[in-house]
Order: C-alpha cells, then sequence, then structure tokens
C-alpha cells in the first residue's frame, strides 16, 4: 500500500501505471472518484481528473444554518375602551389647565359710577390719579359694619392728603334714607349705591368688604369682615409700605 490518497476522501489508494508510462491513474473505491499522478511527481501530487464525479456533499453544521426569519407581527388595533380613557384624561388635564390660568388671572373692578351721599359736601374721586384706591362696601343692616364705622374713620384720616392712596365709603343694599343715615355716620368720601351696580361690579357676597385696586382696576388685595384695630387691618390689605 502506497501513500497515495484520493485527493476527495483522503482514503489510500493502489498505483496503476497507463501504457506510456507517464501517468498513473487510480479509482478511489471509497467515493469513486477519478484521478492521476504524473510520472516522476510525488505520490501525494494526485491530480483529480475533469471528469471525475465530485465529491459528496457534506451537511452543514446546525450552527452555520441560517435560521429562518419570524415574519413581522401585525399591530393589533388599538382598544375602543383604552382610547376613550385616554381621551377623557386629556379633556380632563386641559380643563385642569384653563381652570388654573382662570382662577390665577388679575381680577378686575368694572368701573361703575357712584352718586355721592348728601353728607358728602366737596364730591370729587379720591382716589383719581393715585397708585392705590381703598373701597369698603358697607349697608345699614349689617352690625358689624356699624362696629367698623371706627376702624373706616381712622383710615379715613391715615390717608387724608396722601398722593397715593385713597379711600372711601359705599353705602348700599337698602333703601334711600337708610344709606344716606350711615353715610353721613360714617363721614367723609362716601357714597350710596342706589341701584345695587357697584355691590355686583365688586363680586362679592358678604359685607363689610374691602378691595383695593389699582390705577387700572386690577385688585391688589380684597377681604371681607374687619379688624378691631386699624395696624391688622392696614397689614391685610397691604398698605403698611
Amino acid at each position: 500500500m502506497s501513500d497515495v490518497r484520493c485527493p476527495a476522501c483522503h482514503a489510500p489508494q493502489a498505483l496503476g501505471a497507463d501504457a506510456d508510462g507517464t501517468l498513473t491513474h487510480l479509482g478511489c473505491a471509497t467515493c469513486g472518484a477519478v484521478f492521476a499522478i504524473a510520472d516522476g511527481l510525488a505520490p501525494s501530487a494526485a491530480i483529480e481528473l475533469d471528469d471525475a464525479p465530485p465529491a459528496p456533499a457534506r451537511p452543514m453544521p446546525r450552527a452555520a444554518r441560517p435560521q429562518p426569519v419570524a415574519p413581522p407581527q401585525a399591530l393589533a388595533p388599538p382598544d375602543d375602551a383604552r382610547v376613550r380613557r385616554m381621551l377623557v384624561r386629556g379633556v380632563l388635564v386641559a380643563l385642569g389647565v384653563v381652570a388654573v390660568v382662570w382662577w390665577m388671572r388679575p381680577r378686575r373692578v368694572p368701573w361703575v359710577p357712584l352718586v355721592a351721599a348728601a353728607s358728602y359736601e366737596t364730591p370729587a374721586d379720591v382716589c383719581a390719579g393715585k397708585a392705590r384706591c381703598v373701597t369698603v362696601y358697607v349697608a345699614p343692616w349689617c352690625h358689624v359694619c356699624h362696629e367698623a364705622m371706627g376702624l373706616i374713620r381712622g383710615m379715613q384720616a391715615r390717608f387724608a392728603g396722601s398722593t397715593l392712596v385713597g379711600v372711601r365709603v359705599v353705602v348700599g343694599a337698602d333703601d334711600r334714607a337708610s344709606l344716606e343715615a350711615m353715610a353721613k355716620e360714617i363721614g367723609g368720601a362716601s357714597f350710596v349705591d342706589l341701584d345695587g351696580s357697584a355691590w355686583r361690579a365688586s363680586g362679592t357676597h358678604a359685607v363689610p368688604h374691602w378691595l383695593v385696586v389699582d390705577e387700572d382696576g386690577k385688585v391688589l388685595r380684597e377681604m371681607s369682615g374687619a379688624y378691631r384695630a386699624l395696624a391688622p387691618q392696614l397689614e391685610a390689605l397691604g398698605l403698611t409700605d
């Protein structure tokens, strides 16, 4: 047995020469391949002939085989109930934002004509050209308003002649005789709200009610009720500076 091996399957082969002695033709008994060795070449220099059958195919290792790709999954249509919930949440969030903006907007008191009380001898707009105007709305039937008369007079005296703050009193929610009587008792720049327009413009539902507005009517401070002393009342209305 020589060391010639089949170039296809590498099985050991027996040598056999052609008639002219130039080639040694071999047929592999193992895989059937036909090949030749040229004369003078080393036995390992086997040349596979063109008409030799191809070497048997070897199976590809499992790890190297291409894996099938799964087809893309179609997206399921959105659930109607889920869509409705999302829409409701979106609407609620939008309404919440609108409510916050509305709540935080600067409130303004519309201008209404005021009728000076008969006891107001020199009717004038004590708030004209001043940075802040204090308006206190009172009613004759309100016992707290009567108790606050001294507080109101003290505030009028505090800002008498001030170029920055004006103080005026509006008496309403009763008949004219009662309005005039209370305005006379308080004194100073007093006005009577005969038709309730000042009451509606103030946006209040309780008396006494205090409003501090700027020259454009924007509300800076407001409160209902009254302190017994002037100092805490001024502080509550932002009038201490």
